[in-house]
Protein backbone atom coordinates (compact mmCIF):
# COMPACT_ATOMS: atom_id res chain seq x y z
CA UNK A 1 0.00 0.00 0.00
CA UNK A 2 0.89 3.38 -0.81
CA UNK A 3 -0.12 6.41 0.70
CA UNK A 4 -1.09 9.29 -1.91
CA UNK A 5 -2.14 13.07 -2.25
CA UNK A 6 -3.92 13.49 -5.61
CA UNK A 7 -4.36 17.22 -6.21
CA UNK A 8 -6.37 18.60 -9.38
CA UNK A 9 -9.34 21.07 -9.67
CA UNK A 10 -11.33 19.20 -11.48
CA UNK A 11 -13.50 16.91 -8.98
CA UNK A 12 -14.14 14.38 -11.90
CA UNK A 13 -10.67 13.83 -12.18
CA UNK A 14 -10.17 13.86 -8.39
CA UNK A 15 -12.89 10.84 -7.78
CA UNK A 16 -11.55 8.93 -10.73
CA UNK A 17 -8.23 8.04 -9.80
CA UNK A 18 -9.14 8.05 -5.83
CA UNK A 19 -11.56 5.13 -7.13
CA UNK A 20 -8.92 3.99 -9.06
CA UNK A 21 -6.16 4.12 -6.25
CA UNK A 22 -8.52 3.03 -3.62
CA UNK A 23 -9.15 -0.33 -5.65
CA UNK A 24 -6.00 -0.88 -6.09
CA UNK A 25 -5.38 -0.98 -1.97
CA UNK A 26 -3.45 2.33 -1.85
CA UNK A 27 -4.49 5.11 0.76
CA UNK A 28 -5.95 7.90 -0.90
CA UNK A 29 -6.46 11.67 0.11
CA UNK A 30 -7.31 14.42 -2.02
CA UNK A 31 -6.93 18.10 -2.68
CA UNK A 32 -8.33 20.93 -5.12
CA UNK A 33 -4.71 22.95 -4.95
CA UNK A 34 -1.81 22.93 -4.35
CA UNK A 35 -2.33 24.90 -0.78
CA UNK A 36 -4.80 22.14 0.23
CA UNK A 37 -2.46 19.61 -0.60
CA UNK A 38 0.55 21.18 1.21
CA UNK A 39 -1.89 21.31 4.39
CA UNK A 40 -2.70 17.58 4.40
CA UNK A 41 1.02 16.79 3.96
CA UNK A 42 1.24 18.63 7.12
CA UNK A 43 -0.92 16.52 8.81
CA UNK A 44 0.35 13.16 7.54
CA UNK A 45 2.98 12.78 5.23
CA UNK A 46 2.54 11.01 1.75
CA UNK A 47 4.48 8.69 -0.19
CA UNK A 48 3.38 10.07 -3.55
CA UNK A 49 1.50 12.89 -4.75
CA UNK A 50 0.10 13.44 -7.65
CA UNK A 51 -0.50 16.61 -8.92
CA UNK A 52 -2.06 18.22 -11.57
CA UNK A 53 -0.05 21.47 -13.31
CA UNK A 54 -2.62 23.91 -14.28
CA UNK A 55 -4.55 24.87 -11.03
CA UNK A 56 -5.61 27.94 -9.52
CA UNK A 57 -4.03 28.90 -6.24
CA UNK A 58 -1.05 26.91 -5.97
CA UNK A 59 -0.12 25.71 -9.24
CA UNK A 60 1.91 22.11 -9.58
CA UNK A 61 5.12 23.94 -10.27
CA UNK A 62 4.84 26.10 -7.08
CA UNK A 63 3.41 22.74 -5.42
CA UNK A 64 6.71 20.93 -6.25
CA UNK A 65 9.08 23.37 -5.75
CA UNK A 66 7.50 23.50 -2.15
CA UNK A 67 7.34 19.78 -1.79
CA UNK A 68 11.00 19.31 -2.39
CA UNK A 69 12.07 21.45 0.20
CA UNK A 70 9.66 20.39 2.90
CA UNK A 71 9.07 17.22 1.96
CA UNK A 72 11.68 15.68 0.35
CA UNK A 73 10.52 12.02 0.86
CA UNK A 74 7.42 12.95 -0.97
CA UNK A 75 7.86 11.75 -4.77
CA UNK A 76 6.03 13.62 -7.41
CA UNK A 77 4.18 12.68 -10.39
CA UNK A 78 2.87 15.39 -12.21
CA UNK A 79 -0.52 15.35 -15.02
CA UNK A 80 -1.54 17.42 -17.09
CA UNK A 81 -4.33 18.33 -20.07
CA UNK A 82 -2.20 21.19 -21.28
CA UNK A 83 0.75 19.38 -22.47
CA UNK A 84 1.90 22.87 -24.25
CA UNK A 85 0.78 26.37 -23.12
CA UNK A 86 1.83 29.01 -24.70
CA UNK A 87 4.69 27.29 -26.77
CA UNK A 88 6.16 25.86 -23.16
CA UNK A 89 5.89 21.82 -22.67
CA UNK A 90 4.76 21.82 -19.26
CA UNK A 91 5.29 18.02 -18.62
CA UNK A 92 8.77 18.31 -20.25
CA UNK A 93 9.03 21.28 -17.78
CA UNK A 94 7.74 19.37 -14.86
CA UNK A 95 10.31 16.39 -15.55
CA UNK A 96 13.20 18.63 -15.94
CA UNK A 97 12.33 19.95 -12.49
CA UNK A 98 12.42 16.14 -11.15
CA UNK A 99 8.83 14.87 -11.64
CA UNK A 100 9.66 10.80 -11.46
CA UNK A 101 6.83 10.09 -14.12
CA UNK A 102 4.94 12.14 -16.11
CA UNK A 103 1.44 11.93 -17.76
CA UNK A 104 -1.22 13.11 -20.16
CA UNK A 105 -4.64 13.35 -19.73
CA UNK A 106 -6.59 11.57 -19.17
CA UNK A 107 -4.18 8.96 -17.49
CA UNK A 108 -5.11 5.27 -18.02
CA UNK A 109 -5.80 3.39 -14.98
CA UNK A 110 -3.12 0.91 -16.50
CA UNK A 111 -0.29 3.04 -16.71
CA UNK A 112 -0.77 4.98 -13.66
CA UNK A 113 -0.73 1.98 -11.75
CA UNK A 114 2.09 0.28 -13.55
CA UNK A 115 4.04 3.77 -12.73
CA UNK A 116 3.38 3.32 -9.13
CA UNK A 117 4.08 -0.46 -8.74
CA UNK A 118 7.28 0.57 -10.29
CA UNK A 119 8.24 2.98 -7.26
Amino acid sequence: MVSIIVVDDDPDVLDGMEAVLKRAGHQVRTAYDGRQALYLLKQAEADLAICDIMMPEVDGFEFFRTLKKDHPSVRFFAISGHTYSSKMNLLGMAEAMGAEKVFAKPVTSKDLLSAIDSL
